[in-house]
């Protein structure tokens, strides 16, 4: 089979279209025929030898769909022919063929086509684990959701909405505020020319009483003085150390703020599965009954085309996923 892999880190140019042995199917695996993966950060990462475990150190693409073509021997509830979408701790959904583990493989939501739903899986599992199990948001709350342009982002503000939150979010250019906005968010801000939380308190008096962060340290004082009593930071993703001047511990103890980390890729297998069937019991059902818009780059690569893919990327000019898929006919 092929597969997008890079034989040195560096840049987007290392990235290769080659032949690869096809994986081989443990008991407890299925075999996917991918027909779209995506773009993450972590692939980026990966590239650049930021992340790179000993296992599977040059294999991208940490979710994907397709169909079932090979179902492991102790496997039940999966048989050859179901169009999944799954979550790839691991990696390797850069790949015509990928294999993994039957308790990271979800059922394509209600109303979705099998290559959208690629640009789900660890987007949802984010945000369950953000809304649904360390915060459970309810209907009077007031979030603030960062990079809501962004695959996770455009998601959340959704799920936030369908839930009666107050949806506060932010992005670095007016056009991408605008696609925030769409998204059904009842205030967008740009970051780069307003203060988001004097923008915030104008408004929300008190503050917002949760966060969804995916910018680390750069936003961490403003994120903090955002927050109303008894608010959670909750950081899914960060740009870099984190010198310890950076949080006010004084300020976190006087208003009773939670500053929580989220990372999917360290969660055990079976930690990992319980999160997954929370997205297909909360999240699913949402995204099935409501005039849904997945967050998708209106550009689509082909497999050959990964390093402008990456490219891309870079570029932060995309609007939610970045989509690659298969060569025609292969």
């Amino acid at each position: 089979m092929r597969a997008i892999v890079f034989r040195k880190c560096g840049g987007p140019e290392v990235l290769e279209l080659r032949e690869v042995d096809e994986p081989i199917v443990k008991p407890h695996e299925v075999l996917i025929k991918v027909q779209a993966a995506t773009v993450n950060r972590r692939d980026l990462w990966r590239r650049e030898g930021r992340y790179s475990p000993p296992e599977r150190k040059n294999l991208l693409g940490f979710e994907c769909s397709g169909s079932v073509v090979e179902v492991g021997i102790m496997v039940k509830g999966w048989t050859k022919g179901n169009q999944v979408c799954a979550f790839l701790p691991d990696g390797g959904g850069y790949a015509e063929l990928v294999a993994v583990s039957a308790v990271h493989v979800l059922p394509i939501p209600k109303g979705l086509n099998v290559v959208k739903s690629a640009a789900l899986p660890c987007a949802a599992a984010i945000i369950w684990l953000g809304f649904f199990s360390m915060n459970k948001l309810n209907c009077h709350d007031k979030i603030l959701i960062h990079g809501g342009a962004g695959g996770v982002g455009s998601l959340a503000i959704q799920i936030a909405k369908n839930l009666g939150c107050t949806v506060y979010a932010t992005e670095g250019s007016d056009e991408k505020v605008s696609f925030c906005k769409k998204l059904g968010a009842d205030f967008a801000i740009n970051y780069k020319t307003e203060v988001f939380s004097n923008c915030v308190h104008k408004t929300a008096k008190t503050g917002v009483d949760c966060i969804l962060d995916n910018m680390g340290r750069k936003f961490m004082e403003q994120n903090l003085e955002t927050l109303a009593i008894g608010g959670k930071l909750i950081i899914h993703e960060h740009d870099g150390v984190w010198p310890r001047s950076l949080v006010n511990f004084k300020q976190l103890a006087a208003k009773g703020l939670q500053v929580m980390g989220l990372d999917l890729y360290t969660l055990s297998d079976t930690k990992l599965a319980i999160v997954l069937q929370g997205v297909q019991r909360d999240v699913w059902p949402m995204i099935a009954k409501q005039d849904f818009t997945p967050g998708i780059d209106n550009a689509v690569f082909n497999f050959n085309k990964a390093p402008d893919a990456h490219k891309h990327f870079e570029s932060n000019k995309h609007i939610g996923k970045i989509l690659l898929t298969p060569l025609a006919g292969k």
